[in-house]
C-alpha cells in the first residue's frame, strides 16, 4: 500500500489481522516499510519500527510497539459513519 491521503500506519512490523481489521475500519492505510527502501530508511533513522502518520504527513506517534501506536489510532481515529459512506 501506498501513504495515501488520510491516516498512515508505516511500519517494519506486520501487525496482526485484528490490528489491520482495526485499522482498516477507520480508513488507515498499512505501508509495509520493508517493501519500501525509502520508508524502511526514513523509520531506521527514526530509530523505530512504525509510526503513526496523520493525513497532513504530520508524524503523529513513532516506536517499536505496533500495538500501542494501533491503540492510539483507534483512541483518535472514528470509523466513517454509515451516513459518510453514502
Amino acid at each position: 500500500a501506498e501513504v495515501g491521503p488520510g491516516w498512515s500506519l508505516v511500519t517494519a512490523v506486520p501487525p496482526s489481522p485484528s490490528c489491520v481489521e482495526e485499522l482498516t475500519a477507520r480508513r488507515v492505510t498499512v505501508v509495509d516499510a520493508e517493501r519500501r527502501p525509502e520508508l524502511r530508511d526514513w523509520l531506521r533513522q527514526a530509530r523505530c519500527r512504525a509510526a503513526l502518520v496523520r493525513p497532513d504527513r504530520t508524524v503523529l506517534a513513532s516506536g517499536d510497539d505496533v500495538v500501542a501506536l494501533v491503540a492510539t489510532a483507534e483512541a483518535l481515529v472514528a470509523p466513517p459513519t454509515l451516513e459518510a459512506v453514502l
